[in-house]
């Protein structure tokens, strides 16, 4: 997780950030680190173009994958007006453009509204920016953007089904270290134990996880070590299947899924993901509590990036996350839907160890705690089938 990848509005206020681990957030990460942030959608209707073009409506704002959907648009005009094309345009997390096909020529909006919709086209599971533009002598205009969610539900979308389970922890008594997992360092981070390189400020201490009552908690705390940049590191808890006796690795085919209870508090950064070197991660997800409303996701085998719209974690917050590791598509799940397909997949060769941590941002792509208090972030399970 090291580098970052750009990924378009984010939020529907504010910014947001996605990185990498080795590891940043989701622009490319490296040994878990961050993205750098990027600038929200504005609203989907009432934006007002310099013009006077208003934009009342702009739908729909969810398919189906695979399903053929086309938008329509409202539009006004303070006065009348004729530009010589409006359209809409769709984005994805990686900002390639995908519109919607067919666009209204030498369109006339007046007071009294313009109507257009779209040809249909279909897409993949994800969450898409979507917006209506105009053209005319002095250029291209962009109005404002809206969500496009793009999820499947239901007993088909399962991604278990056909597969046996072949690896599971359940973090159940009694647990020997080091048979199938370690926790002093990852080959992730620059210098094992800490990688401020990355936006974090981790340094890893095998207490600060603990397995007790069916889960794994990772607590991290303010420490007593100094940074190589200056900052005060934060004792935090890091899970990997890489030096363990067993050695895991997922692989093409695999579906690996987590349950977790994701932070509540802003500078929280948990995380399940995937390494063995750069070219390896996959991201099962990324969270930061100061965008409580998303869940990042990142391939950055053959780099694609996503986020799914979440309601933000309550007291029960437990959620199942996973990805299905396909040589054509990384597909993700979150409790059972489908919400993300990457279309990229990983290599047929690609294998890498499995990790969970929780880090804690230093301050460039999202904040910093407010507090001093420790932050957990736990684990009930970590599943794969084959």
């Amino acid at each position: 997780m090291r580098t970052v990848i750009r990924v378009a509005a984010l939020m529907m206020a504010g910014t947001v950030s996605l990185a990498c681990h080795a590891h940043a957030t989701l622009p490319h990460r490296n040994s878990k680190g961050s993205r750098p942030s990027v600038a929200a959608p504005g609203p989907g209707s009432g934006s007002r173009s310099a013009d006077g073009i208003v934009q009342d409506s702009l739908t729909p704002s969810g398919a189906q994958p695979g399903t053929a959907v086309a938008a329509t648009l409202k539009l006004r005009a303070s006065a009348c007006i004729t530009v010589r094309k409006v359209g809409v345009a769709v984005q994805d997390g990686l900002d390639n453009r995908l519109d919607y096909p067919g666009a209204a020529e030498n369109a006339r909006i007046c007071p009294g509204g313009f109507a257009f919709t779209t040809q249909p086209r279909t897409f993949r599971a994800g969450t898409y920016t979507q917006y209506a533009y105009y053209e005319d002598e002095t250029g291209y205009h962009p109005l404002g953007k809206t969500r496009l969610r793009v999820v499947s539900t239901g007993r088909n979308v399962e991604p278990s089904t056909g597969r046996k389970l072949a690896w599971a922890e359940d973090f159940n008594a009694p647990f020997t270290w080091g048979n199938r997992w370690t926790r002093e360092a990852s080959s992730a981070y620059e210098y094992g134990t800490h990688n401020p390189k990355y936006y974090k400020l981790d340094w890893v201490n095998p207490g600060n996880v603990r397995i007790a009552d069916g889960m794994a908690t990772f607590t991290a705390r303010p420490g007593r070590h100094t940074l190589e940049n200056g900052l005060q590191a934060w004792e935090t808890g890091l899970i990997t299947t890489e030096g363990s006796r067993e050695g895991f690795r997922l692989r093409p085919g695999d579906y690996v899924e987590a349950r977790v209870k994701l932070p509540a508090t802003v500078g929280a950064w948990p995380s399940v993901w995937t390494w063995v070197g750069d070219g390896h991660e996959i991201d099962v997800f990324e969270y930061h509590p100061d965008a409580p409303d998303l869940l990042e996701m990142a391939n950055h085998v053959r780099e694609a990036a996503n986020y799914d719209v979440i309601g933000p974690p309550g007291k029960e917050g437990w959620m199942r996350i996973g990805v299905l590791l396909g040589t054509h598509s990384a597909d993700w799940y979150v409790n059972g839907a489908l919400v993300y397909q990457d279309g990229r997949g990983v290599d047929p060769n690609w294998s890498a160890y499995l990790n969970v941590n929780l880090s804690i941002s230093a301050g460039t792509l999202h904040p910093v705690p407010k507090t001093k208090d420790p932050i957990t972030f736990s684990t009930d399970y970590v599943r794969v089938f084959r």
